[in-house]
This record gives structure tokens, sequence and C-alpha cells, in this order.
């Protein structure tokens, strides 16, 4: 497109398009913003291409390709003298419409484009806390755990014939003694989506705490 900016941590990017642009404008606006498809973003601008009609054909396959939607739902252009002319070129495309409130179009008479605006919604959902049972480790003695392990029935399995039966054997008593000694507990968490938190994250961050427990 002629221009484009892309400003603040919630990208927003304005846009005009010429009418003498080359066709090949729309797939340069697809590649500028083509980093940014994982994160909610705002397209607003005049594009002068009528959403009406075929000539933004183009445009409406790049929405569909990169799941935006339009939001502008009345002409931009109009003719006063003949309705049926009045066009749609000034448009706002989001990959996030839940998060507005509304959008639409303001009067204008001395200017032959009407002014577009939309309502974003702020606010955050209060998400509900999620709950999750796991062992807990804060009662747990090392040395009692291997005490009662050494004196469980575990070396009998030396004598079941099937590996199979042997191995359930093995899981069953050491379950039994791990419930006494780390017994599971129901957990409530705080519904979060943390995307940068992996599970390379949470085991450097077991590492750490292991190493402060132990004075290593």
């Amino acid at each position: 497109m002629g221009n484009s900016t892309i400003c603040g941590k919630l990208p927003v990017i304005g846009v005009y398009h010429s009418s003498s642009e080359p066709s090949t404008a729309i797939s340069a606006l697809a590649h500028r913003i083509s980093s940014h498809v994982s994160s909610e973003i705002i397209l607003m601008g005049d594009v002068n291409l009528d959403w009406l009609t075929n000539a933004s054909e183009g445009l409406k396959d790049l929405c569909t390709d990169l799941n935006f939607t339009q939001l502008i739902s009345a002409p931009t252009r109009p003719d006063p003298a003949n309705l049926e002319k009045a066009t749609f070129l000034d448009l706002v495309l989001t990959n996030t419409p839940h998060n507005f409130k509304s959008s639409g179009v303001l009067p204008l008479d001395f200017c032959d484009h009407c002014p577009i605006a939309c309502i974003r919604d702020v606010r955050q959902e209060k998400l509900k806390p999620r709950f999750i049972v796991k062992r807990t480790f804060k009662q747990l003695v090392e040395q009692d755990f291997l005490y009662d392990l050494s004196f469980s029935d575990i070396f009998s399995t030396t004598a079941i014939p099937d590996p199979c039966i042997a191995l359930n054997y093995v899981i069953k008593i050491c379950n039994s003694i791990a419930d006494k000694h780390a017994p599971f507990k129901k957990l409530r968490i705080k519904n979060r989506s943390n995307p940068w938190f992996s599970s390379d994250v949470a085991d450097m961050l077991c590492i750490r705490y292991m190493c402060i427990t132990h004075n290593i």
C-alpha cells in the first residue's frame, strides 16, 4: 500500500492506498503484517477499493487468508445526488472482532470521505481459576521414603515370570509408598495464558528451586 504505519504494542496499521498503486500493493501489505498475525492487529484507512464491488476481491482474499473481519457496515463516500453510487472505501480490519464494542461512519459535510471510528473494549475478561491435582512434596523425607521402599515387597517381583505383571506390581508398590510420603493434593491456580512459559522454562525453575533448597 502507499503508506502504512505500525505503532505501539498493539499493532495499529494506518493505510492509504492510492488508486494508481500497482496490483502488487495487496501482497506487499500482506508481507508487511505477516509477522504480526499471531497477535491482535487493527488495520484501518482509505484503501480506495470499493468493498461492495469486485475491485476489492484481492483485499477480501487477504482478509480470508489472515482471518480478518471488516467492521464498517456503511458506505464511507456517499453521493447525495445518487445514493446508489455511494462507495465503501474506508475500512477497519481486525483479527479480533470480539474485542470491539462498536464501529461506524461519522457524518461529515465538507469532505467527500466520511470518517470512520471504532470502540475497542480494553477490559480483560476475568478468568475463573483452574484446579489441578498433583503430588505435594512439602512433607517428603527422602530417607523415610527409601526406608519404606527397601522394606516393601518390591524385590519379590523377580519371581514373577510375566514382565508386564511384574511391572504393574512394581508400579503399584511404588505408588502406595508415594501416596504415603507425597500424597496427591487438589490445588487452585490462576487461569492465565502464558505462551512464553514453556516446559524448558519450567524445568530450569525446578533446577533453580532444588539448588536453593539444597544450598548448591
